[in-house]
């Protein structure tokens, strides 16, 4: 009986993972999203803490792979997290994509309604929202160091507990079954439905925020990320690199927050040209060396 469901998980080892995903942190996030609504009373906070950590995709990953692979599958798994001897091109696109993309979409944005787009006034909006997001947290928000320092860290922490499941674990299994493009898009959709619930969370960022832009926004991110993992050895560290900056993007430039400014404009032109940026690797790319997006694996 051991023996057998042991082959079973095995045989479905990515749907293991998806299952572990979802059962760890959903009752968490739910539980967070009632309590922010005041539909239930405070929870307790050292439980919710041990289920935020418990709750990732790198934990789920880690099981599984050690249930299914053991310590050759771990090795290769770990290995992928920290593969950083890629080229100079893969870094700097790595980083810069996403804020590239925020930055050109909010000058767009600002010249369309009438405005003025200076480097000045993107850094002035910036350092606003950085603030903003201080006093969400419950930081001072005159001590920029502090809040920065932990935008670093949440910069840096976030993207390995997210990655080392999801493009670690997840996409080079879905590679095994079928091409690039689908598995960017089905990693993308299941990212996005995965942070269903701070969307009902009052105080995250992503409440409040439209789901269709964040749907349309990470599926074309989880297609990028695919190809670069696909140019660089399979390096999730890119990936981490990427998601990093969306994350510094997010908090620093005033494009991703624009749903609570009320400049839709920008935060729509974000997701249509990462869109175009992915839908151009597409079509460009084809059956390049190290990558097919257009045919089965």
């Amino acid at each position: 009986m051991y023996f057998s469901f042991l082959n079973w998980i095995k045989r479905n080892d990515l749907w293991v993972f998806f299952t572990l995903v979802f059962a760890l942190v959903w009752p968490r996030s739910i539980v967070g999203a009632a309590y922010s609504l005041g539909v239930i009373p405070n929870p307790p906070a050292t439980v919710l803490n041990v289920l935020a950590f418990f709750g990732t995709p790198l934990v789920a990953a880690f099981l599984v792979t050690a249930v299914t692979r053991r310590r050759d599958g771990l090795k290769e798994w770990a290995g992928r997290l920290f593969r950083w001897r890629v080229g100079w091109r893969w870094v700097l696109l790595s980083l810069g994509i996403y804020p590239l993309v925020s930055l050109v979409a909010f000058a767009i944005s600002s010249l369309a309604t009438g405005g003025q787009w200076t480097v000045a006034m993107m850094w002035k909006s910036g350092f606003e929202n950085l603030q903003e997001n201080a006093v969400r947290i419950g930081l001072t928000p005159d001590n920029t160091w502090q809040v920065f320092a932990i935008l670093l860290m949440t910069s840096l922490t976030v993207p390995i507990l997210e990655e080392g499941g999801w493009r670690a674990f997840a996409i080079p299994r879905l590679q095994e079954k079928t091409n690039a493009l689908v598995s960017g898009l089905v990693i993308g959709v299941i990212w996005s439905v995965w942070h269903l619930p701070s969307f009902f969370t009052m105080g995250s960022d992503h409440y409040g925020m439209p789901f269709l832009w964040f749907l349309m926004t990470i599926v074309s991110i989880s297609i990028l990320m695919v190809w670069i993992m696909n140019h660089t050895n399979q390096s999730v560290l890119m990936t981490i690199l990427f998601h990093g900056s969306i994350i510094l993007s997010g908090h620093l430039l005033p494009t991703q927050l624009a749903y609570q400014t009320g400049n839709t404009l920008a935060l729509w032109l974000t997701s249509g040209l990462l869109a175009a940026v992915a839908l151009a690797v597409v079509l460009l790319e084809g059956r390049s060396v190290g990558i097919d997006l257009l045919n089965s694996a």
